[in-house]
Parts: structure tokens; C-alpha cells; sequence
């Protein structure tokens, strides 16, 4: 009965989070302006669509554990929509397991024996993103979330309109998107499904923790947020994968050609180079640089659409990445390593209300060690 009552509480939330209407500056108006035919409304989808698994379209009952893995591998082999309900069904079955295993099924010490927040996910497109970063200094000053049909032409004129705001813009392709259920990309691997469900639920489940209540407050907050979803999500995923899938057939991979350019690399000294520009002022030689290393990047075979202040504001979201530069992440990575099961590791930063917790949390687990 708890369970229930909290599933019906958390619905209303979200419902109420996504249908606030706040307090629009001019800036947040003339956005909205240019993206009013094109915006996706993730109240008006929660509406339609943030009851649908209480009745769940197919029972797993007659399936036997063989049978339930053959249909996964035919999926993601073949990706047949008509299996998508019954494999979205024996993923939520097998996820949770593992989470139950990790001790970490739920925010809530009383709801030991289910997973909570429900494991809810839909395969399905998810909407695109507009992700807007003032020209001066790399962060994320506002994000829209777009139509997942909005076509290349319709998509440069925004943001061509969007830039002449004096701001840097561009609009990505995301993995997936915690809305309830949680919307996670059809055209991934089976692996890359695992990790995608896992790092969404990973944010409902901060929903309930000062974490997920507090990583609007600042762009380090969020990007915290993301980077502790984006570690986690790779790693239980891969638990799953490993208990279920071990012997799941590989694509043929094809031969890489020897290089000694690493991109990765290359993209850590581009964005250390931007921000001295950018806190110098220089923000017309900063994006210069940028457009000749786009075109360097092309030339060795790695092709980005742009490089703006904006791409850097949303792929430094997530710390934990080899192309990162930010701190944060390592910080992260190295309390994981402090911490001995996921459940530690997620007790320890899901608490965190301010960046400057981080080092309170390393210090503390330097002086266990001790």
C-alpha cells in the first residue's frame, strides 16, 4: 500500500514539476518564440503516457528464462517493434534484480523488498534538445526539449535564430531522457539499451535525495548529477549484461586504422584552450579557435556538426568521460574506488547539496583508511 501511494505521489510531482509555469525572463520569451512550433511538451506526454505501465500490455508468466532471452537477442538482433512491450518487460525483470542484489531498489530503507521508483521505461524516440551556453563562460544557461521528428533545415534555423540572442546554441540527439516512464533510444545496442535504462532510473531514484533535488542549483550540481548516472548506469548495466547476456553474439568489428591522433586528448587541449581565451575576454578569438579545430578534427576523420560553447556545455555534463576536463569526475571515480559496493558509493554522493561536499566525502574516506 506504501508503494502505491508513493507511485501515485511521485506521479503527481513530476506532473507538477514539468506543468510549472515559472516566471519568464525576455531572454526565456524570445526562446520560446523561435521554438513554439517545434517544443515538446513533456507535461502533455506525462498526461498521455505516465499511467500506461500500470497495466502492463503482456505477462512474462508462461516464458521461461530461455525463451525470455531468446526474444531479448531477437530484439536487439533484429528489432522487431512488435516484441518491444514483452522485451521491455523481461528488461525491467532482469534489471531489477540486479538492483535488488546491489541493495539499492529504493531511496527508502521501508521499501526494501521492490524496486522504487518503478522501473518504468519506454523504447521509443526521444525528443531532441536544445541546449543553449552564454558565449562568454561554458555552462548550460537553458536546455529545451524539441520535437524527435524536427528535421536538419528546421534545425539549423533555430539555431541560427537562437545565436542571435548573443548566446552559443546547438541541438543534440540524446540517449534517453528521465521522464516517467523514462524514454530510451530505439537504435542502440543492447549493451547501450542496459546502461541507457539504468542511468534514467538513476535519476529517479535521486529525485528522493538531496542530489536530484538541488542539481538545478548550479551547472557543477548538475553536472555531478549526470556524471554519478552516467558511472553507475555503465556499471550496473554491465552487471546485467554479464548475469544475462555474456555470451551475446558481437557485431563484426571492423578493422581501426593505426593513428597515433587521439582524439580525446585533443579535445581536452581544445577545451583548456577556450576557457583561458574565454576568461581573458577573447570570446570572438575562442570561437575562431573552435571553427579551425572543427575543421583540424574533420581532416582526422572526426566530424562534428559544430563546435561551440554550447557542445562543450553539454558533453561537460558528464565528467566521467575520457574527453572531459573537468575535476569532478576524477573526484568520483576516485570514491568509487574508495567504496566497497554500489550501494556505499551511492549513499555517500546521493547526500551531496554542494560541489564543495565532494572533498568532505574524500576526506572522510581518506581518515577510514587511515
Amino acid at each position: 500500500m506504501k508503494g502505491v501511494l508513493l507511485l501515485l505521489i511521485f506521479l503527481v510531482l513530476i506532473l507538477v514539476i514539468f506543468g510549472i509555469k515559472s516566471q519568464k525572463s525576455e531572454f526565456d520569451r524570445e526562446v520560446e518564440k523561435i521554438v513554439r512550433f517545434e517544443k515538446f511538451s513533456i507535461f502533455s506526454w506525462e498526461l498521455k503516457n505516465g499511467w500506461i505501465k500500470l497495466w502492463p500490455k503482456v505477462s512474462l508468466q508462461n516464458l521461461t528464462s530461455k525463451e525470455k532471452k531468446a526474444l531479448v537477442l531477437k530484439y536487439f538482433l533484429d528489432k522487431d517493434p512488435i516484441l518491444e512491450d514483452v522485451v521491455e518487460q523481461i528488461l525491467r525483470e532482469q534489471i531489477e534484480e540486479v538492483l535488488k542484489k546491489e541493495k539499492i531498489s529504493s531511496p527508502f530503507g521501508f521499501l526494501k523488498d521492490r524496486v522504487f521508483p518503478p522501473l518504468w521505461f519506454e523504447i521509443e524516440k526521444p525528443p531532441k534538445i536544445l541546449v543553449i551556453s552564454p558565449r562568454e563562460k561554458i555552462e548550460i544557461k537553458k536546455w529545451v526539449f524539441l520535437s524527435p521528428q524536427l528535421d536538419d533545415q528546421k534545425r539549423d534555423q533555430i539555431e541560427k535564430k537562437i545565436d542571435q540572442l548573443s548566446v552559443s546554441s546547438l541541438i543534440v540527439e540524446i540517449g534517453g531522457v528521465a521522464t516517467f516512464p523514462a524514454l530510451i533510444k530505439k537504435d542502440v545496442s543492447l549493451k547501450g539499451a542496459l546502461e541507457g535504462i539504468c542511468h534514467e532510473w538513476l535519476h529517479h531514484y535521486l529525485f528522493f535525495k538531496p542530489l536530484g533535488q538541488n542539481f538545478k542549483k548550479s551547472y557543477q550540481l548538475r553536472i555531478i548529477n549526470e556524471t554519478v548516472a552516467n558511472l553507475l548506469g555503465k556499471e550496473i548495466g554491465a552487471l546485467v549484461f554479464s548475469k544475462y547476456y555474456s555470451d551475446f553474439p558481437k557485431s563484426p568489428q571492423l578493422p581501426t586504422p593505426k593513428t597515433d591522433f587521439d582524439f580525446n586528448q585533443e579535445m581536452r587541449k581544445i577545451r583548456e584552450k577556450v576557457d583561458l581565451l574565454l576568461s581573458q575576454g577573447k570570446i570572438s578569438e575562442a570561437e575562431e579557435f573552435m571553427k579551425e579545430r572543427r575543421d583540424f578534427l574533420a581532416k582526422k576523420g572526426h566530424y562534428l556538426r559544430k563546435l561551440n560553447q554550447a557542445y562543450f556545455a553539454f558533453h561537460g555534463t558528464y565528467a566521467d568521460l575520457p574527453s572531459s576536463i573537468d575535476p569532478l569526475g576524477e573526484k568520483l571515480r576516485t570514491i568509487r574506488e574508495k567504496t566497497e559496493s554500489i550501494r556505499e558509493f551511492l549513499d555517500q554522493v546521493s547526500k551531496i547539496k554542494d560541489p564543495q561536499d565532494l572533498d568532505q566525502i574524500l576526506k572522510d574516506l581518506e581518515k577510514e583508511e587511515d
